[in-house]
């Protein structure tokens, strides 16, 4: 149950991110690269050779020019992802402690900016499906409680569950990073 509502918040918000203008010239690229990189951040196994070059294949980018260009853009825009979603577990975290909704901005100075920045990066439309998850998964840590996924039965949140995604969030975090490297290492 873990990992499936993790892994369900994750790749909504990976969806989410490589469908934003920034990326959305051309879906079907968008689309199987967002494929390729939600299967790799979200495998229990080791990042290989293969992964590395199955991702890169998948791009269709042959020079080293072309592969730091993407790199630099996907890095530039998915780091505001990785704070954005740093920040929600750790309000999480704390609205689970606290048995109340944590102030997210004194959780972090930059919380503001931070969300700013991402409602810049995705528009209104995107910036709010992300916004109202955001919102809600501190609420029910809060109330240690309630549906994460609408349309489903609501379920008690542990301390526990909350814990294993940041951990999972930052791990996840770590394999994107592998990918996102000019060569394999």
């Amino acid at each position: 149950m873990r990992k499936k509502l993790f892994n369900f918040l994750v790749i909504n918000l990976f969806l989410i991110f490589f469908s934003s203008p920034v990326l959305s010239q051309n879906t079907q690229y968008s689309q199987n690269i967002a494929d390729k990189l939600v299967k790799i951040a979200t495998s229990d196994k080791s990042i290989s050779k293969s992964d590395y070059d199955d991702f890169w294949n998948a791009t269709g980018i042959k020079s080293r020019e072309e592969k730091i260009n993407l790199i630099t853009i996907l890095k530039a825009n998915y780091f505001l992802i990785q704070q954005y979603n740093n920040i929600l577990w750790e309000c999480a975290e704390k609205s689970w402690i606290d048995n109340k909704i944590a102030n997210c901005q004194t959780i972090n100075a930059n919380y503001l900016k931070i969300r700013n920045d991402i409602f810049k990066l995705l528009g209104d439309e995107e910036f709010k499906k992300i916004d109202d998850n955001f919102n809600n998964i501190i609420k029910i840590s809060s109330k240690r409680g309630g549906s994460m996924i609408k349309g489903q039965t609501e379920q008690p949140i542990t301390l526990e569950k909350v814990q294993f995604a940041k951990r999972a969030s930052q791990n996840m975090l770590q394999r994107v990073d592998k990918i996102l490297q000019v060569d394999f290492q």
